[in-house]
């Protein structure tokens, strides 16, 4: 068992609909004004977007080996503190010719995570070890939006939080030290599906017009990341010689 240390680079890939059929760009909501005139497919654009963060990494992990011959194979779990908080935002044209815009934010963020892997490797020299690593991560992605237009004045904005049971692959390379301690550096990257959320939102177009009917604007949220750390770990009950 032992402690942990390093830095993340992470990217979201989000998207916000707000285009599907009955929604605030149907052709319905804008009668007086001819549909084509709306940009419809650079405001979905704008709901796309790439975040990227980088920050630290850092925590504990328990695990058990053993040994045959120069391979040494187990398995490792560890918790660690995982903070990562991209955002971003786009603005697009609203209308073809009209000084109007649709401005959609997006963030992405998380807190923790865990991962359960398999480890094997091969001894290069009787203390030192390379090993790849792969197994099952977890962390909970929150993800939020908001949406406004300055023609009509109209804003929106929605939330989500979800446990997210991802993957992990890596490799490692890790030297014996005296006294059953071992010291290693760890690269994995960890990558989790895509989460969504459907926010039912109003969107009144202003004094002495009839409101819209309530519609949905769906949001998803993806996480990767690279993870490169130092480790320290005790073996305990490690044979003084003969094997790592």
């Amino acid at each position: 068992m032992g402690g942990n240390a390093g830095g993340e680079w992470s990217t979201s890939r989000t998207t916000l609909d707000v285009t599907s059929p009955g929604s605030f760009f149907s052709a319905a909501c804008f009668a007086p004004i001819n549909a084509c005139q709306v940009n419809v497919v650079d405001v979905q654009r704008a709901g796309a977007q790439k975040l990227t963060d980088s920050g630290f990494t850092g925590g504990g992990q328990v695990g058990y080996n053993w040994q045959t011959g120069i391979a040494v194979y187990g398995i490792e779990s560890d918790f660690n503190y995982f903070r990562n908080a991209p955002s971003g935002a786009s603005t697009v044209a609203l209308f073809s010719g009209v000084p109007a815009s649709v401005t959609v934010g997006q963030s992405v963020s998380t807190d923790w995570l865990f991962t359960f892997r398999g480890r094997l490797g091969f001894l290069v020299t009787p203390s030192w070890l390379v090993y790849g690593t792969g197994g099952l991560a977890v962390t909970n992605l929150h993800a939020a939006w908001t949406f406004s237009e300055n023609r009509f004045g109209n804003a929106a904005a929605g939330s989500l939080s979800e446990t997210k049971v991802g993957w992990t692959v890596g490799a490692g390379v890790e030297t014996m030290l005296t006294g059953g301690w071992r010291l290693g550096v760890e690269y994995l990257h960890v990558g989790f599906d895509t989460a969504s959320s459907t926010a039912s939102v109003q969107l009144p177009l202003g004094a002495g017009a009839p409101p819209f009917t309530p519609l949905n604007m769906r949001q998803s949220a993806d996480l990767s990341s690279d993870i490169v750390r130092v480790k320290v770990n005790y073996a305990f009950g490690a044979p003084v010689v003969a094997k790592y």
